[in-house]
């Protein structure tokens, strides 16, 4: 998960920000891929999926902001003023036409060996 920001720093902490205010495992994917054949199970079939939205034609990722950027708040993890300058600033790209913002996506399928 990754958005735009004017300010580097700002944009790295708040990825990280939405990913341990949101996702209780978020590193499960790489987990699994690395464990399955020890649990008997094996991969068959992959799908990744990008899902970006850039310019100024946004609207999934520029409301997941509006909907987490308050559990970023209420978690502490940052400091509620960076917080509010990221959702101002993530507005001012939108209206500029310089939003950024993607997630990857994975699917796998697996059998269980015999």
């Amino acid at each position: 998960l990754t958005y735009g920001h004017s300010e580097q720093w700002i944009g790295r902490q708040m990825d990280q920000a939405l990913v341990d205010a949101t996702f209780k495992k978020p590193d499960i994917i790489r987990q699994l891929v690395a464990n399955m054949d020890q649990c008997g199970w094996q991969i068959s079939r992959t799908k990744a999926t990008c899902v970006a939205e850039i310019g100024s034609s946004a609207s999934y990722w520029v409301s997941f902001a509006e909907c987490y950027a308050p559990r970023v708040k209420a978690s502490g993890i940052l400091d509620t003023d960076i917080v509010d300058q990221w959702l101002l600033d993530q507005a001012e790209n939108l209206n500029q036409g310089k939003f950024f913002a993607s997630c990857n996506y994975y699917t796998l399928v697996a059998e269980k060996l015999s």
